[in-house]
């Protein structure tokens, strides 16, 4: 059954539905889920995220944690390569996934590891022969947990048919789904599966480490709420 916030935005999605193909209201890639955005403000549905069919978007930032800012700055010093394009500037940028292993510069191993017992994601930093150097970063169960809850406990799923008049963008909203969040230990697995990802990027204008999934396994994370 649908709560009354989900309830009030089934509401206005039949309003929407009810309008014929609207005007691209961006007119740039990913616009879809602006036009929307602009129809209706989702910025008053706090903890709900809304995704439309068509979206260019390829993969979803679910977690970061900045508690781990200064750590994470370290590892392009001790562990970053030469970028090929700037000899000067050190830089690592990889996914790195609980399921295998990513080279780092050909002298490095990173690895996801989920140690059930402390409740901790680590990054675990091995040499190219895999032996262990260390694992000082790590991210809590429960705060993974809580920043999930707070900004995806539910999902709407809009899908949309695109159509080119006049050499213009449309688009006609015509289907919506409700989700919910799946009990952590599920999210976890998607972890361990390696469907759950951390993203590194670091050189000398950024500084970003967050946890993604790609928008062909973003379901996964949720059930269907009937």
């Amino acid at each position: 059954m649908l709560s009354k916030r989900l309830q009030e935005i089934e509401k206005e999605f039949k309003r929407i539905k009810g309008m014929d193909y609207i005007k691209d209201t961006r007119n740039k890639l990913g616009s879809v889920d602006k036009t929307f955005e602009d129809l209706m403000d989702l910025s008053k549905y706090h903890n709900i995220h809304f995704m439309i069919k068509n979206s260019t978007i390829n993969n979803f930032k679910i977690y970061k944690n900045l508690k781990n800012n200064q750590e994470l700055k370290k590892l392009k010093s001790k562990y970053g390569y030469y970028d090929e394009y700037n000899k000067k500037s050190k830089i690592i940028n990889c996914d790195i996934g609980a399921n295998c292993s990513t080279d780092i510069g050909g002298r490095f191993l990173f690895k996801l590891k989920i140690d059930y017992e402390k409740e901790k994601i680590y990054l675990l930093i091995m040499d190219k022969y895999f032996n262990f150097i260390e694992q000082k970063i790590f991210w809590d169960f429960s705060d993974f947990k809580d920043k999930l809850t707070k900004k995806r406990k539910y999902l709407v799923y809009i899908k949309a048919w695109p159509k080119i008049i006049n050499n213009k963008k449309y688009y006609k909203y015509y289907d919506i789904e409700f989700y919910e969040l799946k009990p952590f230990n599920e999210i976890i697995k998607l972890i361990e599966e390696g469907l759950i990802r951390l993203n590194i990027n670091m050189n000398n204008k950024n500084s970003d480490a967050h946890f993604e999934i790609s928008s062909l396994n973003y379901l996964k994370m949720f059930n269907k709420i009937s």
